[in-house]
C-alpha cells in the first residue's frame, strides 16, 4: 500500500507497472484537489481527512453543492420542530451566525465527537447528505436549554464550537428520528414552512 499523495492505494503485484500506477494515482489526486480548489470547497488550511472525504464524494458525484439551500432547509425545519428556539435565535440575531456552512462542509468534524462524525460520514458517503441538515437541527435542539438562556450572539456561537463528548450519540439518534419524520429526503428539497406538522408548534420541554 502506498500513501505518498495522502490517500492510500493498492499497488499492483508486478513491480514494473508500479511507477506508472503511482503516477496515475498522483495525477488523479492533483486533479481532484484542483477541482475542489476551483469550486472553493477547500483551501490550504483544509485538514487532510476533510480533503479526502470531499475527493471521494466528488469522484462519486455525491459532493453536496447547495449549502445555501441546506442552510435554508435547516432554518425551515428548525422552525417546524422547535418554534421557540427558532424565534430566540432569530430575535438575538444569532441564527445567521450559526456555523451551518462549516458544519456541512466538514460533516461536523471537529464539532461532534469522533464516533458520531464517523456515523455521519457513512451516511454521506452512501449519498444521504441531506441528513446533515437534520444533524444541525438536532445539535441545536440538544442544546436548546443552554441556548435559550443566552441572550447574545457571541455566547451562543461560542457554546456551539465544541459539543460535549457524551452528546454525540443522542444528537445522531435525534437527527435520524427527525429525518425519518420528514420522509427521509436524500437531497435538498423544498421545505414549506407554511405547512406545519401537526403538534410541531408545541415546542420542547
Amino acid at each position: 500500500m502506498h500513501t505518498d499523495c495522502g490517500t492510500p492505494c493498492i499497488l499492483p503485484s508486478h513491480l514494473e507497472v508500479c511507477d506508472f500506477v503511482k503516477r496515475q494515482r498522483q495525477e488523479q489526486y492533483e486533479d481532484l484537489k484542483q477541482t475542489l480548489i476551483t469550486i472553493h470547497r477547500i483551501n490550504e488550511w483544509t485538514p487532510l481527512p476533510h480533503l479526502q472525504l470531499r475527493m471521494f464524494l466528488i469522484e462519486q458525484g455525491r459532493l453536496p453543492l447547495k449549502e445555501n439551500n441546506m442552510v435554508e432547509q435547516l432554518e425551515c425545519y428548525l422552525k417546524k420542530e422547535d418554534s421557540q428556539l427558532y424565534s430566540h435565535l432569530r430575535n438575538t440575531c444569532s441564527l445567521c451566525s450559526v456555523p451551518t456552512r462549516q458544519w456541512f462542509m466538514s460533516c461536523f468534524a471537529g464539532t461532534l465527537p469522533e464516533s458520531a462524525f464517523e456515523r455521519i460520514c457513512d451516511r454521506v458517503i452512501a449519498g444521504t447528505y441531506q441528513l446533515l441538515v437534520f444533524v444541525g437541527i438536532s445539535v441545536l435542539i440538544a442544546l436548546r436549554h443552554r441556548l435559550l438562556s443566552k441572550n447574545n450572539t457571541e455566547d451562543i456561537i461560542k457554546y456551539l464550537e465544541k459539543l460535549p463528548e457524551e452528546s454525540g450519540d443522542v444528537i445522531i439518534m435525534k437527527a435520524l428520528e427527525i429525518w425519518q419524520k420528514h420522509g427521509c429526503p436524500l437531497a435538498p428539497a423544498t421545505c414549506r414552512s407554511e405547512s406545519p406538522i401537526p403538534g410541531s408548534d408545541r415546542g420542547h420541554t
